[in-house]
């Protein structure tokens, strides 16, 4: 294909062209694509001094408007080239595929004042890109037009050449990293309820699926700076004029590079849509200096009542070390502050939760207030120690947590004597190893991990386990809201991803004393109810653990009952069954036994709960006899614990 008022090839990439030749009716032809056509609405019309033949001209708010062209995207270069002779005053969009009811989604290229700029917009002004040219158009005169964009979501990549000069411009919003698609209809002369830019007179319009070259462009504008300097020797190039050649004759002649340029694209648009999976989070700013809110003390507690003699400045506490000098007082400085290695309570404050979390008890009982209120430190000298050990190994969460579990302390046994009852019953001073109940969390995922179902998958939305049907019912505000539960490996991700709904929130992990996040909890209650039994025994995630547990057990190289038991209770409690716990197991066995193989319905039952499908190979008896046995190890006091 050639350009029609050239005799030089069209450049590549051209998804859509008009040159307004030529109108059938109400349509004209689309020259990239034979058989697509844009159609004429209102008053704009043909007219016959165009800049190469016939053009168009606006009027009477007419447009032209084509669902199948214009489709472009967020992170896809493009160029647009067109011709454009405006008149005075004249305000709109040249083009546009824009949608007003969704925060103007989509793009457009608009005049005003003069100016020319683009929108690309995902919900403006949040997620958007604006750039509009610094110097006017000259009226009343024909200007070659070109807007390229290299698809990087940035303003810098947004560029207009006006006759083959790159205009400056000024980025006004530079937010841009989702989506412009937009369902709304690609038009010429008006944006889907803006006015028509009546008056408006344009030929030649052209958009391509890459950043043409300065080069193509002044080719585009009637400028041909190529072939002059093809007749010349090439020792009688400057640096300049030769890469123009080698630029010329790559895009044109060099299909090896073009299939390199067109991975190369391929590569950065994968980029790109990696770089836009990240989940738009809202954040906070300051105001500057000369806009800052004042603040004052209130007469009585009175909002409407200040008193502004009484200004009250941004500042730490007096009894904490001062803020440096040099740091500003916002939100940046007191993250400073909060950070420098001489604040006496950061660090202390951070420590202590990692110990409570390891050891089940703080070194501070009440870690969040380590103010007069709040109780004295068991072990001051140990809290000051870890603290100045954090800061001096630069914050490293993993090295602290590795000396607490590493420590004699930790590695200690839970067994209880006497004497530790006698005089330190709560384990204060750490005479043994803590022992308490896993966190809910811990409870579920614990189970998961010895089934071989838990799914580790990093990352991603919540998700919904089982949970009993309805719960969302009642606390719906317009019954619409219903609990769909999920499938297949999303029932056995960690429980940090399970979706909490604050108003009905998991039921199983709420009976593990689970935190309602209505608010800040920074110590767990403990409690020890049959609820928690109930959940562990019947709930279908857990039964369905048992099966798991149990196909994993009987599909192991042990053979025996007595190498299987060992095997399952080690893998639970860290240590082989004793001769007590394996004679009630041994009677346990024996007994499911007998119940299964006189009702075979009854181990189908229980081995068809959950969603995962067994292996057919086991015998369906001995496989829900091993279920219960399952489930018994995974209830027990020594599974359940940390001790």
């Amino acid at each position: 294909m050639s350009l029609p008022y050239r005799s030089i090839p069209e450049p590549s990439g051209l998804t859509a062209g008009l040159t307004f030749d030529s109108f059938d009716g109400n349509k004209t032809k689309d020259i990239a694509k034979p058989g697509r056509d844009l159609v004429l609405h209102g008053g704009a019309k043909q007219t016959d001094l165009g800049k190469s033949s016939n053009g168009l001209k606006i009027e009477k708010n007419g447009f032209i408007e084509s669902f199948q062209i214009g489709k472009l995207e967020h992170n896809q270069p493009f160029s647009w080239s067109v011709w454009i002779k405006t008149p005075k005053n004249l305000t709109g969009a040249i083009l546009s595929k824009m949608d007003e009811s969704q925060k103007h989604r989509g793009y457009d290229i608009w005049l005003e004042g003069g100016k020319v700029g683009m929108h690309l917009v995902n919900e403006f002004p949040d997620n958007a890109l604006k750039a509009v040219s610094k110097k006017p158009i000259p009226v009343n005169q024909w200007h070659h037009l070109t807007i390229t964009y290299n698809g990087k979501n940035k303003g810098n990549g947004l560029k207009v050449y006006l006759n083959g000069k790159s205009q400056p411009m000024e980025v006004t919003h530079d937010s841009l990293s989702k989506t412009i698609s937009s369902q709304k209809a690609f038009r010429i002369g008006r944006r889907f309820n803006g006015s028509s830019t009546n008056g408006l007179e344009m030929d030649e319009l052209r958009l391509y699926s890459r950043v043409i070259s300065t080069q193509e462009i002044d080719r585009l504008g009637y400028i041909d700076p190529i072939l002059p300097l093809i007749k010349k020797e090439p020792k009688h190039l400057n640096p300049t004029q030769r890469n123009l050649v080698i630029d010329y004759y790559l895009n044109r002649h060099d299909p090896g590079y073009k299939q390199t340029l067109a991975t190369v694209t391929k590569k950065r648009q994968d980029l790109n849509a990696l770089k836009t999976k990240k989940l738009t989070s809202m954040i906070m700013g300051d105001n500057p200096p000369n806009k800052m809110r004042k603040t004052y003390i209130l007469m009585r507690g009175q909002y409407a009542s200040p008193d502004e003699s009484k200004e009250i400045l941004p500042d730490t506490p007096s009894f904490l070390p001062p803020m440096d000098k040099e740091l500003p007082k916002n939100r940046l400085g007191l993250a400073k502050w909060l950070m420098d290695k001489d604040h006496p309570l950061t660090a202390r404050v951070t420590v202590n939760r990692y110990w409570q979390t390891i050891f089940g008890r703080p070194l501070v009982s009440t870690p969040g207030d380590f103010g007069s209120q709040g109780s004295w430190p068991t072990h001051p000298d140990l809290l000051s120690w870890l603290a100045k050990d954090f800061i001096d190994n630069k914050w490293n969460v993993k090295r602290t947590i590795k000396q607490m579990v590493m420590s004699s302390t930790y590695r200690q046994s839970s067994e209880t004597r006497a004497v530790h009852m006698e005089k330190d019953p709560v384990n204060l001073y750490h005479a043994r190893a803590p022992r308490f109940r896993l966190m809910g969390e811990f409870v579920r995922d614990n189970a998961l991990s010895l089934s071989g179902l838990l799914n580790r998958t990093f990352g991603g939305p919540g998700v919904k386990p089982y949970q009993p049907p309805g719960l969302w019912n009642e606390v719906s505000l317009n019954g619409g809201r219903r609990f769909v539960r999920d499938n297949g490996d999303k029932l056995y991700r960690r429980s940090m991803y399970t979706y909490w709904k604050r108003s009905a929130p998991h039921p199983g992990m709420m009976a593990f004393d689970t935190p309602t996040r209505e608010t800040c909890t920074l110590q767990r209650q403990r409690t020890n109810t049959p609820m928690q039994a109930l959940v562990t025994l019947n709930d279908e995630q857990f039964v369905e653990a048992s099966r798991a547990f149990a196909q994993r057990i009987l599909k192991s190289p042990a053979k025996s009952f007595s190498d299987r038991l060992d095997m399952a209770f080690e893998l639970a409690t860290g240590r082989p069954a004793d001769s007590i716990r394996k004679e009630v197991l041994q009677d346990a066995h024996s007994y499911q036994s007998k119940i299964f193989q006189a009702e075979p319905k009854r181990a189908d039952d229980l081995l068809k709960i959950g969603e995962t499908s067994r292996d057919s190979s086991i015998p369906a008896q001995e496989h829900a006899t091993w279920t219960v046995l399952a489930s018994m190890i995974l209830n027990l006091d020594e599974t359940l614990n940390r001790e």
